[in-house]
């Protein structure tokens, strides 16, 4: 999706949707550099800016929110990364993870037993001997 600033004539960007990416943080002396994560999959990786609020193009939360929260882990991956990239040249933005596709939930029935209900049970047939 494209997208146009409405405050500014220069400033169009695009959304960018990436499936299935690794997000670590970047350390720096064994601190965490703050604002930057490196982005990576299998076809290869990037440095990406993620803003906190009250920053430029802030995520709704940022990286080290999530760290605290529990919600991301130091090197994780994460379902879906949405970025803000700008056709001037800029470092991308992250705008929103989402952990996974869905919650996990305990089923009442396992799926097993729900497919095992489907086929119903015959009695063996005996075979006369003769």
């Amino acid at each position: 999706m494209v997208q146009k600033n409405p405050l500014s004539s220069a400033d169009i960007y695009a959304l960018v949707v990436f499936h299935n990416i690794g997000i670590d943080g970047i350390l720096e002396k064994e601190e965490l550099i703050e604002d930057f994560v490196k982005v990576h999959d299998e076809s290869g990786s990037a440095i990406m800016y993620w803003t906190n609020p009250g920053k430029p193009f802030p995520a709704e939360k940022s990286y080290f929110q999530m760290l605290d929260e529990g919600e991301l882990k130091v090197k994780d991956w994460v379902y879906r990364l949405i970025i803000r990239h700008s056709y001037e040249g800029e470092l991308p933005f992250v705008v929103e993870i989402t952990k996974n596709k869905f919650t996990p939930r305990k089923a009442k029935n396992p799926l097993v037993d729900r497919t095992n209900s489907l086929f119903p049970d015959f009695e063996p047939v005996l075979q006369p001997s003769y």
